[in-house]
């Protein structure tokens, strides 16, 4: 995925004006990468053709997954979201300058998807307020495939999750689970 060095080249020159990722982060976007990849198996088997990456800040995992689906001619339609205009400049900018397929949405901006769709995010917020973003902005949606660190156990149990995979990747944890 050669157009991936390009967006890591182009995320690391925005991010000195605009903050995307922390800057502890910013050493570390080859894992992250690998993190949103890591997603591919599950994406296929769960079958959803649209999906949403809640607070997709810049670019993880959404953008990643764009350029699989493009250099493999995957049929999936990402919308990107967030409510920050600089980090939604910066994804627009990624979808015109590296053609993706993915629409790019300001939340804040009275956003509502009435179809079913896959529900992604990777450090946007506890389980609990994805599942209360969901509500309000994507409510027909059931699967969710949700990048987590080591603190998932507690939130799990925060809000009564009782059936959900937890699959270990290079950063942490995935947890899969309809609701």
């Amino acid at each position: 995925m050669m157009d991936i060095s390009n967006y890591l080249q182009e995320l690391i020159l925005w991010n000195k004006t605009h903050n995307l990722v922390s800057k502890n982060e910013i050493y570390n976007l080859d894992e992250h990468v690998e993190d949103s990849l890591s997603l591919i198996p599950l994406i296929k088997e769960i079958g959803h053709k649209k999906i949403i990456d809640i607070g997709s800040g810049g670019g993880f995992p959404i953008i990643p997954l764009a350029f699989w689906a493009k250099e493999e001619n995957e049929d999936y339609q990402f919308i990107a979201t967030d409510v920050i205009e600089k980090k939604i400049a910066f994804l627009q900018w990624c979808k015109a300058k590296f053609k993706l397929d993915m629409e790019v949405k300001n939340v804040s901006k009275n956003f509502l998807e009435e179809d079913e769709t896959l529900i992604i995010s990777r450090a946007f917020s506890s389980l609990e307020n994805i599942l209360a973003w969901r509500d309000k902005h994507a409510p027909n949606t059931k699967d969710f495939l949700i990048l987590k660190g080591n603190t998932v156990h507690q939130e799990i149990e925060e809000i009564s999750l009782s059936d959900y995979k937890l699959i270990k990747n290079p950063r942490g944890f995935i947890v899969q689970f309809t609701n």
